[in-house]
């Protein structure tokens, strides 16, 4: 989904010294996680989707802080794609390649990275990418 990543967000990566991955507790952290990464000089931050809060940690760092970038990161399902884009995520990732997910990403137009380890992995994303470019 290479399309997907434009130039302006890639720029924003590559000036990103770090991305911060955080997994928040709290929906009142948010607020305090910004500015304590904004005063460290990091303005890009992955949310990941493994507590309850997430979401609306999301929302409120990307409503409220629009010099971050914010990222969602252990996007497992279909449904969660969805999600985290009304979120106000800009990207989203995941820890495995499902072809059910990166087809939701490709469906809401969501730059979306799966987690690839394996050639097999490596293998399965580029025939489901050269099917979808094939369908396109």
């Amino acid at each position: 989904m290479k399309h997907l990543f434009t130039s302006e967000m890639r720029q924003q990566l590559a000036a990103s010294r770090a991305i911060a991955t955080v997994t928040v507790q709290n929906v009142e952290d948010a607020k305090p996680l910004a500015d304590a990464l904004l005063a460290g000089g990091i303005n890009a931050v992955e949310i990941t989707m493994r507590t309850p809060a997430a979401l609306e940690v999301m929302k409120i760092i990307a409503d409220n802080y629009s010099e971050m970038l914010v990222m969602a990161g252990t996007v497992i399902t279909p449904i969660q794609v969805r999600q985290v884009q009304d979120a106000g995520a800009t990207c989203a990732v995941a820890p495995g390649m499902n072809s059910r997910v990166l087809q939701a990403a490709i469906e809401a137009q969501l730059p979306f990275a799966p987690g690839i380890a394996t050639p097999s992995e490596i293998e399965q994303a580029l025939e489901f990418l050269n099917k979808h470019e094939q369908e396109a």
